[in-house]
């Protein structure tokens, strides 16, 4: 077993497992939503868009919305989340601390009267670094198998995700593993991954950093439809997949995860 450090987040790391998603809605301008909010957190973002229309062109500046008033409550304080750049709205998340297990509160609103909110709750539970068990054998001299499991939590629900890069990513090479995981059936026992990487695309630094997102089951559905979607796209005769969303008065997502993060040496 190579040396391996187990650390937690401590800045947003949202990968590739959050896709920025269009929308298509016929004969609607509703506003489109994606908002991950976790206790590890250094910043506290939200992503408003309009939906595109099917027939007809729009632009993305047109997409963007500058104007809109984001708030995020505990059911005690508010925060309200200044526009940014790039359709985001953000926050220092010192001003506004988001605890495991509570429940959050997001509400939209722009000029033209068009509101949205969405609700999520922050798992209770952040896995394991002592339950963490990693294996890497030599496949090759430039290929690396990786096995990651930990113990899942009892008596939960639990969704995770797991997604990994190098720290120092070559050109060209993309390692971002997006991949969703369940306890359904499996509740309280050890559960896992596998998978194998190019050393090369360490780009000379052996660390490999593999995140362990424990979601609820908004960031879950909303992560596993867009990965489908994009597992049918391009395949002829496939019916377009409803991307899940829990924004009333909208589209998109407002979720809320505990992460730990997990540094390995490849070589």
């Amino acid at each position: 077993m190579q040396k391996i450090s187990i650390l937690f987040i401590f800045i947003l790391t949202l990968n590739s497992c959050q896709t920025e998603t269009s929308v298509d809605i016929p004969n609607e301008n509703k506003l489109v939503i994606q908002s991950f909010i976790s206790p590890q957190d250094t910043i506290l973002s939200v992503r408003i868009n309009n939906t595109n229309a099917i027939t007809g062109q729009i632009s993305k500046e047109s997409k963007i919305i500058l104007n809109a008033s984001v708030t995020i409550s505990n059911g005690i304080k508010t925060i309200l989340l200044p526009y940014d750049k790039d359709g985001y709205y953000r926050v220092p998340a010192k001003l506004f601390a988001i605890d495991s297990g509570k429940t959050y509160y997001l509400k939209v609103s722009v000029p033209d009267g068009r509101t949205a909110t969405g609700e999520c709750t922050i798992p209770s539970t952040t896995v394991n670094p002592q339950k963490v068990f990693i294996d890497i054998k030599n496949t090759s001299t430039d290929t690396r198998l990786i096995t990651i499991k930990w113990d899942d939590f009892i008596n939960e629900k639990n969704y995770y995700t797991v997604t990994g890069t190098y720290e120092t990513l070559k050109k060209g090479c993309n390692t971002d593993l997006p991949i969703g995981i369940r306890d359904k059936n499996n509740d309280g026992q050890q559960l896992g991954i596998y998978f194998s990487t190019n050393v090369s695309c360490g780009n000379n630094n052996p660390n490999f950093m593999v995140i362990i997102s424990n979601y609820d089951v908004n960031g879950y559905e909303y992560i596993s439809t867009i990965l489908e979607q994009q597992d049918i796209n391009g395949i002829p005769f496939t019916e377009p997949l409803q991307i899940y969303s829990n924004i009333k008065g909208g589209y998109g997502v407002f979720s809320g995860y505990n992460q730990l993060r997990t540094i390995i040496q490849v070589f």
